[in-house]
C-alpha cells in the first residue's frame, strides 16, 4: 500500500511542479555547475563569501535535483521490479547486484535526506520553520533565524521546505 501511495503523491507533485513552474528553482544550470565547488568552499571555510545564488544555492539544487528527478523515480522502478507481476520482472535485470540491494540502497539514501531536513527544521526553530510551510507563506527565504547559536563562526544559509535559517555563533536577535 505504501509503494501505491508513494508512486500516487510522487505522480500527482511532479504534475504540480511542472505545471506550476515549481521545479524551474531546482534544475542545476551552467552558473550552478560552475558554482559546485565553490559552494563547497564555502561550507567547509575555506572561502570567505559564497557564490551568487537564486533561492536554493547550486549545492541544494543537487541535492533536490537528485531527490527529485534520480532517486524517487529508481525507487518507483525497482518496487515495481519487485511486484509479483510478470510484466516488470526485466526491469529487475537492469540492476546489477540485485533489485532488492538496489532498493533498499535508494530507500536508506531518501531515508537519510528526509531525516537531515527534519534535524535541520528542529535545530533552527520547529514552530518557525512549520508556520510557512503549513501556511504557504513563500517570503521567509530572505529571513535570518539566529536562535540556534550553531555554526562554524560563520554564516551558513539553510533552507527547508519554505522556511529558511541562517545559523551563526552570535545569538543576536534579527532587528526587523
Amino acid at each position: 500500500i505504501f509503494a501505491a501511495v508513494f508512486v500516487l503523491f510522487g505522480a500527482a507533485y511532479y504534475a504540480w511542479g511542472w505545471y506550476k513552474g515549481h521545479f524551474k528553482h531546482f534544475i542545476l544550470d551552467r552558473n550552478d555547475i560552475a558554482n559546485l565547488v565553490p559552494m563547497q568552499l564555502y561550507y567547509l571555510a575555506l572561502r570567505k563569501d559564497p557564490p551568487q545564488h537564486g533561492r536554493y544555492n547550486p549545492l541544494q539544487k543537487l541535492a533536490y535535483s537528485a531527490v527529485l528527478f534520480v532517486i524517487a523515480p529508481l525507487i518507483a522502478v525497482t518496487g515495481a521490479a519487485m511486484l509479483p507481476l510478470p510484466m516488470f520482472h526485466p526491469l529487475a535485470r537492469i540492476f546489477v547486484g540485485g533489485v532488492l540491494f538496489w532498493h533498499f540502497a535508494l530507500m536508506s539514501v531518501l531515508c537519510v535526506f528526509v531525516v537531515g531536513h527534519l534535524v535541520m527544521v528542529l535545530a533552527t526553530g520547529f514552530i518557525k520553520n512549520m508556520k510557512p510551510m503549513l501556511a504557504g507563506d513563500s517570503q521567509p527565504h530572505g529571513r535570518a533565524l539566529r536562535e540556534t547559536g550553531l555554526g562554524t563562526g560563520r554564516c551558513v544559509d539553510i533552507h527547508v521546505g519554505g522556511a529558511s535559517a541562517r545559523l551563526d555563533q552570535s545569538l543576536r536577535r534579527p532587528t526587523g
